[in-house]
């Protein structure tokens, strides 16, 4: 399969909001899904895990609605990003934003892999075993991994998480050295392409193929259950890994817009 770069930032960007989606089907999130809107808000400090993904407001309700929910997400001071999709309305909604004290984020790169020609490298590691997480302990174990390396004391998305453990469309995965773990990742399966996020080593374990090792573990499950197309938002560190395995580069096509809820924009 041929993927095209275009097609390949789509599904990135079909995916981010899938992901929002379905983190609100949490019951620890709190969300509002109708014909006009639909929102999520998880309380993880975390733009990716709060949000408006649909708005289908009629010009004359838009002003009064758009308003409520900046003052939703400011009032709690939550981190998130207003998607915009070509199905938008009202169809001023960008200006609208603007107007109420909204930047339009930068969306950086997006990356893309065909999973039928995952370039298979791989160093060899003596005494490692790649796990899916599968108890509270383990995710406990696996946050533990993640917030070393994002430097966030989080409890709030250690808590979301353990919620959504049993999920049939999230996984997590964790790297272990003689029983201690190492390295993390994240998969999110969505209706068209996977998606990977949250790959981090500790700092000790970097550079030794640990990384790669639960990347790849994660990527052959998504390709098991039938999918094509990887997906992930590269970190600037990432991008040298996922080029080896054959991941493409594209601007993402995502756009959206974010509220300094701290009040210093």
């Amino acid at each position: 399969m041929t993927i095209d770069p275009a097609y390949g930032a789509i599904l990135a960007a079909e995916n981010e909001i899938e992901f929002l989606d379905y983190l609100g089907t949490s019951s620890l999130a709190t969300q509002q899904a109708d014909d006009t809107v639909r929102w999520v808000i998880t309380g993880v400090e975390d733009n990716t895990h709060n949000g408006v993904t649909r708005t289908r407001l009629n010009p004359e309700q838009a002003d009064v609605t758009i308003t409520a929910l900046l003052r939703r997400f400011a009032e709690r001071k939550i981190w998130f990003q207003w998607y915009i999709t070509p199905e938008c309305q009202p169809h001023d909604l960008e200006a609208q934003l603007l107007s109420k004290g909204c930047l339009r984020l930068d969306g950086g790169n997006i990356m893309y892999a065909d999973l039928d020609h995952l370039v298979e490298v791989q160093k060899s590691i003596s005494q490692v075993t790649i796990q899916r997480v599968i108890d509270d302990d383990q995710m406990r174990q696996w946050h533990r991994v993640f917030q070393h390396d994002s430097g966030e004391d989080d409890q709030q998305r250690l808590a979301l998480y353990i919620s959504l453990l049993h999920s049939k469309r999230l996984r997590w995965y964790i790297a272990l050295q003689e029983d201690q773990p190492v390295a993390v990742s994240m998969l999110f399966l969505g209706q068209r392409a996977a998606g990977l996020l949250n790959v981090a080593t500790l700092p000790f374990f970097q550079r030794r193929g640990f990384g790669t090792a639960v990347t790849l573990y994660a990527l052959r499950e998504a390709r098991a259950e039938g999918y094509q197309v990887a997906v992930l938002a590269p970190s600037p560190d990432g991008y040298h890994l996922y080029t080896r395995l054959g991941f493409e580069v594209h601007p993402s096509v995502s756009v959206s817009y974010v509220l300094d809820v701290n009040g210093d924009a």
